[in-house]
């Protein structure tokens, strides 16, 4: 028989006695008058009825823990009937049982584990303000996430993202007031006063300083301090911490894997900005540094440096650098637009030019991205022969060797704009990431439909323009040519000919009366039955 069952038929055992006592005592006081008698029975049914709660709340923790803060009066029925060790021993062997069999198994997804963390924490602090049962239970779930190679991203995600599930844990974070959080809390308590040695006595009185730190009792500044219980769990000085947010990133030893994290999330996020708008991410950043502290977060302040001096950078170009917006003839051609405004450029430039925006990054500060396109165009400033760009992963679909055809326009403005930065910014010069660019396109159709899209993948983008400079020629607008064309292998051309298919700007050709599967025609007219079909 397991331990499990065994602890199980002893707590069904003593509710059973429990309900014996309750009953034999209820027929004594109807046959009795006495009055002493009477006062003592219903002394001791107050006992059993106290005994039968707290077996019904242990019995019930986990399922209230789960609607924690909701049951919040649940937990304090249960902090009222515990009396003895021995009560908060049975707590914490019945919900180890339950985190056992309904929390720590890889059925339940890591954010559910993160979620009931935090509750556990709160709740158990209610129940017992000691931090007696909340130490035997919470090592098993930190070294259950600890193992989980997802939980970094899920615990970044809850301290930075909108999940309303951890509300509470944001609001934490917004309230700290630490300026820099220390790996051990039994340090990061007020130090007591040592004088101030002079300059040329300085290692001495460091000396003093680190003397005082290791005399001074542990926890003497807490008016509440007890000592350790002898039955305290092996996490009990975690016990006893409030600051749920730093119980959380003290779950990983390493330190620097969670502010690597943090660096990835905010480079994700200034990469998703639109117009070098950064007040969000300044605000989530100065909020980080109350908490953990300007050193660890260093690199987040140079990827927000970044994204300032890009904005001005541009501005500059756009201002004083580039020619005025051009126009075209009635025969293509572009024509200068006179200005009184100087310009390095003797040649007008491509009107696409002009709508260019850059995010300018510093390839040692910039963490490597997570796979996928991002919504502003990306380029790396190099000086002199310092070394490659840091790679970036990339989607498996060939998007790493996309070029831009001769007569791009795409092409054509970020060379133009690359010589801009190049006089801006003397011995430096721009290597464009094309895999991280996207593009607002606007299209009008010979049916009179305009489709605008925001934000749209640089390979898209560029697949629409070859196929827009195929008006008039012979070449066939098949998957090999467009491949040939962009530098991208068959699935990278299959994939942005469907993103255009799915809008009805292009469908699937004929060969013979046939479809054919590599060979696609551009839909100038489509009925409404078609294009709703197809939305």
């Amino acid at each position: 028989m397991t331990d499990e069952c065994i602890y199980l038929q002893a707590r069904l055992a003593a509710v059973k006695q429990a309900v014996k006592q309750c009953t034999a005592r209820v027929k004594q006081c109807m046959r009795s008058s006495n009055e002493n008698f009477l006062a003592t029975t219903e002394s001791e049914l107050a006992e059993v009825a106290k005994d039968m709660l707290r077996h019904a709340r242990i019995s019930q923790l986990f399922d209230i823990l789960i609607r924690f803060p909701h049951s919040t009066p649940a937990l304090s029925d249960l902090r009222d009937v515990l009396r003895t060790t021995e009560h908060k021993e049975d707590v914490w062997l019945d919900l180890s049982l339950s985190l056992q069999d309904r929390l720590l198994h890889p059925g339940a997804p890591t954010a559910q584990v993160v979620q009931l963390y935090v509750y556990l924490i709160r709740g158990l602090r209610i129940v017992d303000s000691s931090g007696l049962i909340l130490s035997h239970v919470i090592g098993e779930v930190r070294r259950y996430l600890r193992a989980r190679p997802d939980t970094i991203n899920v615990l970044i995600s809850a301290l930075l993202g909108t999940d309303e599930r951890f509300a509470m844990l944001r609001e934490d974070m917004g309230l700290g007031e630490s300026g820099q959080t220390n790996e051990d809390d039994d340090n990061s308590q007020l130090i007591p006063h040592v004088s101030r040695a002079p300059a040329k006595d300085a290692l001495v009185g460091a000396t003093l300083a680190a003397s005082a730190l290791n005399q001074m009792p542990k926890n003497w500044s807490d008016p509440n301090w007890e000592p350790r219980p002898i039955n305290a769990g092996p996490d009990y000085r975690l016990g006893t911490s409030y600051d749920v947010v730093q119980m959380l990133v003290g779950i990983f030893e390493d330190r620097s894997r969670f502010v690597n994290a943090l660096e990835v999330s905010t480079a994700k996020g200034l990469l998703d900005v639109k117009g070098y708008d950064t007040v969000k991410q300044l605000e989530t950043n100065l909020i980080l540094k109350r908490r953990f502290g300007d050193v660890l977060l260093s690199r987040c302040d140079t990827m927000l440096d970044d994204v300032v001096n890009s904005k001005r950078t541009d501005s500059n170009i756009h201002a004083n650098i580039l020619p005025p917006v051009a126009s075209r003839d009635h025969f293509g051609r572009l024509m200068p637009n006179p200005s009184p405004r100087t310009s390095s450029f003797s040649e007008p430039v491509e009107p696409t030019t002009h709508v260019t925006h850059p995010l300018i990054y510093s390839r040692q500060f910039w963490p490597d991205l997570e796979r996928g396109p991002q919504s502003v165009t990306m380029g790396s400033a190099q000086q002199g022969n310092d070394s490659q760009v840091p790679h970036i992963p990339l989607p498996p679909s060939g998007l790493s060797l996309l070029t831009f055809p001769p007569e791009s326009a795409l092409g054509k403005s970020l060379e133009t704009y690359g010589a801009a930065y190049k006089k801006a910014k003397t011995m430096r010069k721009v290597q464009w990431l094309n895999s991280r660019a996207t593009v607002d396109l606007s299209l009008e159709m010979d049916d009179g439909r305009r489709i605008e899209i925001e934000a749209v993948d640089v390979l898209y983008a560029a697949t629409i323009e070859w196929v827009a400079s195929l008006a008039g020629t012979s070449t066939a607008l098949t998957l090999s040519n467009l491949g040939l064309a962009l530098g991208v292998d068959h699935a990278a051309a299959e994939k942005a000919v469907r993103f255009w298919c799915d809008r009805c700007i292009l469908r699937e050709g004929r060969d013979a009366g046939e479809i054919s599967e590599d060979t696609f025609v551009v839909v100038e007219k489509v009925d409404a039955s078609e294009e709703g079909a197809n939305v």
